[in-house]
């Protein structure tokens, strides 16, 4: 049953990872000492990456903790349940961790580790962003044409709203991807957009949550294509958004100007046409970064490192980790009490045209996972395990696989990032493990049983997951 969750691992890692304890190979060259000290720098990296976000996931899990105890008549049951849940969630995350640890107790490889999978957590979150940017270079590298062919625009898209939110439901997610549904079935959504992906953010400001959409859309080439796209969308939007409950206003000179910003065939008669109780504002413009003093500018498409800055700025709104204060560093409890019950089992990540059938695109692929999980591995999963530190062929005597929580691995700087164990982290070496797989089932196998002893909410099978990217 266990082996079921990790099929996509052990197809790719079958030759790699059956470690070989008969032969005994020496590195043959000088390159093989290049490319050995690459896996281990790489190796490293991740391995503090991991242990950085868990960290810092503990943290959060103490702020939740303090929050309720010194809260606890500011919110009912359910929303103690939620944050009581995510809580566990943050405080789960990467406790049990794989290592491949050498005879001397300091040599350590990262392997894996098993994560929670909330919206929310630092670990997971990160990850996911990293995941979903590593598929969609990959996919624009293996599709140049696609840059050819198409303009590439980034939209966003607001609803009118306040404080009770928008058409009575303070938590709208759900609205505003309906209406974003209904427009893209228009004629001349399916005439000019090719394909496209988009995320929801959620941030809080004074009129409540302010819940919209960020978009990257692949528009066909053609004489002002932007300027036709954007009049069209903001009509559709305009209707598809309109508030019944809402009164309506006469748009002051201000307003009329802002709208017809940037686009020359909106007209002061088009305008006039705007229902003001619907959207009468969104955003459509070519990929464009952001330097570190906020200014903008509009990226080559020509230029391939221009590009994919300027993809990774297009989709990077949906990761953000939108309940932090980011001013404080800290959870805005506020936001994060309304946008848990949001986020519990909705999808706030979607493709659409021509790439709602890509599977390389889809978050859960297992042909990208399985790509993924094979690099990683090379690190470590070799024809024969390599000391990390000296660099020679290691005996299956000489090391262990051993469970830990990442939280409690650090790596010094100083050193090359050499990794160590703080004291008083618990270790749980599996002695009955002879390969790498061995290890991984291992460890998942623990977490199912201990989890079902305790009978808390924690990692279920479903959510399960080696961390290799």
């Amino acid at each position: 049953m266990i082996a079921m969750y990790l099929k996509p691992f052990l197809d790719n890692i079958e030759t790699v990872g059956r470690i070989s304890v008969t032969e005994n190979p020496v590195l043959k060259s000088d390159n093989s000492v290049v490319d050995y000290r690459k896996r281990v720098e790489q190796n490293r990296k991740r391995g503090n990456r991991i242990s950085s976000l868990t960290r810092q996931a503990r943290q959060k899990a103490k702020e939740v903790k303090e929050y309720i105890e010194f809260n606890p008549g500011f919110m009912d049951d359910a929303k103690r349940e939620y944050l009581g849940r995510f809580m566990h969630s943050l405080n789960h995350c990467g406790v049990r961790s794989l290592y491949r640890e050498h005879i001397d107790g300091s040599h350590l490889e990262y392997i894996g580790a098993l994560t929670c999978k909330h919206k929310l957590c630092p670990v997971c979150n990160a990850e996911l962003s990293k995941t979903i940017r590593r598929k969609y270079i990959l996919y624009f590298n293996k599709h140049p044409e696609l840059r050819k062919d198409y303009d590439f625009q980034h939209l966003t898209l607001t609803v009118p709203h306040s404080a009770d939110g928008f058409k009575g439901k303070k938590l709208y997610a759900d609205e505003l991807m309906k209406a974003f549904n209904l427009m893209r079935k228009k004629k001349f959504w399916l005439d000019m957009v090719y394909a496209g992906e988009f995320g929801v953010e959620v941030t809080k400001n004074e009129n409540g949550l302010h819940i919209h959409i960020h978009a990257l859309l692949l528009v066909k080439k053609q004489k002002q294509n932007r300027n036709l796209l954007h009049k069209e969308i903001l009509l559709q939007w305009n209707r598809l958004t309109v508030d019944p409950g809402l009164i309506s206003r006469e748009l002051t000179e201000k307003d009329i100007k802002a709208i017809r910003a940037g686009n020359k065939l909106i007209t002061n008669d088009l305008v006039k046409t705007l229902d003001t109780r619907g959207a009468t504002f969104i955003g459509l413009e070519n990929l464009f970064v952001v330097n570190d003093n906020g200014v903008k500018r509009y990226i080559d498409m020509n230029v391939q490192d221009d590009f994919l800055r300027g993809l990774m700025e297009c989709i990077k709104y949906h990761f953000e980790p939108f309940v932090l204060d980011k001013e404080k560093g800290t959870y805005d409890f506020d936001l994060l009490m309304e946008a848990l019950p949001m986020i519990k089992g909705r999808p706030l990540y979607r493709k659409f045209g021509a790439f709602h059938g890509v599977k390389e695109l889809n978050v859960n692929d297992r042909s990208l996972i399985r790509e993924e999980m094979a690099e990683a591995v090379k690190e470590t999963a070799h024809d024969q395990v390599i000391n990390p530190c000296t660099l020679k062929p290691a005996g299956r005597d000489e090391f262990d696989y051993v469970i830990m929580n990442a939280a409690g691995v650090y790596y010094k700087p100083e050193e090359n990032m050499k990794p160590f164990v703080s004291g008083g982290v618990k270790k749980l070496y599996l002695y009955s493990a002879h390969t790498l797989i061995d290890a991984v089932l291992d460890m998942i196998s623990i977490s199912l049983c201990d989890n079902k002893k305790r009978r808390q909410p924690g990692l279920h099978k479903k959510e399960t997951a080696i961390l290799m990217t």
